[in-house]
């Protein structure tokens, strides 16, 4: 029987809604289970337990019940709240009360799916810095390490909205237009901020792509758009790559790679290389002073959410490379 407005509710259409892969009938791509509990499915799942997810599925030829219901309408409207998706579903019924079919849920269903990576909010932050006070030339690399402690709580942190953000400074040390250069480059990269995936996401009121750059300025940066956690492997990939705006420092750039262990450990590497040739023909002009990365894990809110992600990720710094 085709479903509709106040019908009764068939199992069909209630585990289209609810079990991992939805159904044709009532044309639901992704169940809410998918959504809000899910385990080891990259952007699905934020591993949820609350409010009897996973759902059960409603045995064959079985009418819904109002428990059964509720259950729906309140993780529907849960994630609708984490996500800042607007769902105007009524207060879930209670035992004994006569349900009927809505067909706003679809859209809820579907809405919360497509919204998934979405956060109205973000948690709190802690950070890792990696510093080097010698004078340097040619290259320094520090590489920061997040560990989530698993895969799953990786990609918890991840899908419910959490971010990795990157910025680098230099200060101090003599003055001379190489360290004044060095200075300039690490405010124009601004802040660098690595989030799920490739596609559009809102959090916090910011739009993010997989790699995005905040603030900042200078010469025009490459950045990896279309790299987020999800894209990246073994290898580390370039998310992010800016050069300086002096033109006699212009082979000076900050490169910063990334790479996932599959396992639950993200590496960041921080590359300021110092390419240009000086007066002689040679680098061999010092920069000095103090030279940092700092790499901060922005966990999700818990505002609507449980922590499922483990808190905050461990995270420790090294220079793995400075001349």
């Amino acid at each position: 029987m085709a479903y509709a407005t106040n019908g009764l509710i068939e199992d069909i259409h209630y585990n289209a809604m609810t079990q991992v892969g939805g159904g044709a009938i009532p044309g639901i791509a992704n169940g809410i289970n998918e959504v809000f509990n899910t385990t080891g499915v990259t952007t699905f799942g934020y591993g949820q337990t609350t409010s009897g997810s996973p759902l059960p599925a409603v045995l064959d030829g079985n009418l819904v019940s109002a428990p059964e219901w509720a259950n729906l309408v309140n993780i529907v409207t849960q994630v609708g709240a984490h996500q800042g998706t607007a769902t105007g579903l009524p207060a879930p019924p209670i035992g004994g009360d006569i349900i009927a079919w809505m067909t706003t849920m679809v859209a809820n269903v579907n809405s919360v799916a497509t919204n998934r990576l979405n956060a109205v909010a973000s948690g709190p932050t802690n950070a890792t810095t990696q510093t080097r006070n010698t004078q340097w030339r040619a290259q320094v690399t520090n590489e920061h390490t997040i560990n989530f402690g698993s895969l799953n709580a990786s990609r918890y942190f991840f899908n419910a909205g959490g971010l990795i953000r990157i910025t680098m400074s230099r200060s101090g040390g003599s003055a001379s237009t190489k360290n004044t250069s060095w200075t300039n480059l690490c405010n124009n990269c601004g802040t660098v901020v690595l989030s799920a995936d490739e596609f559009d996401k809102t959090i916090a009121g910011q739009t993010y792509t997989g790699t995005t750059k905040l603030g900042g300025g200078g010469t025009a940066p490459t950045v990896a758009t279309g790299i987020g956690f999800y894209q990246l492997g073994g290898g580390f990939a370039q998310i992010f790559n800016q050069s300086a705006s002096n033109a006699t420092y212009a082979a000076n750039d900050i490169r910063i790679t990334a790479t996932d262990d599959g396992a639950g450990v993200l590496k960041i590497r921080v590359e300021f290389k110092d390419d240009t040739a000086d007066v002689d023909g040679t680098v061999t002009k010092w920069a000095n002073g103090t030279l940092t990365s700092t790499v901060t894990a922005v966990q999700p809110s818990t505002a609507n959410l449980a922590n499922t992600w483990g808190g905050a990720p461990a995270l420790a710094s090294s220079q793995i490379s400075g001349s």
